[in-house]
């Protein structure tokens, strides 16, 4: 189980940038994520959009606006690779120490592509606009989708820490 919120890293403009929020802003078609809890019998509330800056769709369309309001969430990548290059050096044996200094999502809003690897509750790449694309897809080791190297943090050189922690639960 994740116990802190998700990192994400989007692409946008050519630019990258990452954050670390609650996985609910991540849900792009909020529209439909709201009626399939309403199919379900649930209680949405007055206001379901308002907890994510009352925007029901993120789109090409709002995608510069939305991230804006998602400047609070901004996280130094450099001292997230400096925090996790720190518990290999101490030697933390468990994944679970670790899990949350990789990203579980990545945005291409340039592409219109979510990828997810997020497994702790809303399947992300159900909730994508209009023309996006959502795959739920390690990004972090899989061949020909995969982030950009320059964006690999976790790995130098020869050592790869995606590799080293993956298997010690």
């Amino acid at each position: 189980m994740v116990t802190e919120d998700p990192l994400a890293v989007v692409h946008y403009e050519g630019k990258w940038t990452w954050y670390r929020s609650e996985v609910d802003y991540w849900v792009l078609d909020s529209r439909r994520w709201v009626d399939a809890f309403i199919r379900e019998g649930y209680d949405v509330g007055p206001d379901p959009y308002g907890d994510r800056f009352g925007i029901e769709i993120v789109d090409d369309k709002n995608f510069g606006s939305f991230l804006a309001k998602m400047d609070p969430f901004k996280v130094k990548i450099d001292e997230v690779a400096a925090e996790l290059w720190e518990a290999y050096r101490r030697n933390t044996s468990s994944w679970w120490d670790v899990a949350h200094l990789f990203p579980q999502i990545w945005l291409d809003a340039d592409l219109k592509v979510l990828r997810s690897v997020y497994g702790d509750g809303v399947e992300l790449e159900k909730y994508v606009p209009p023309g996006w694309r959502g795959l739920y897809i390690d990004f972090l080791s899989a061949s020909g989708d995969s982030l950009p190297e320059a964006m690999q943090y976790w790995k130098k050189g020869k050592v790869n820490l995606l590799e080293h922690f993956k298997g010690r639960v």
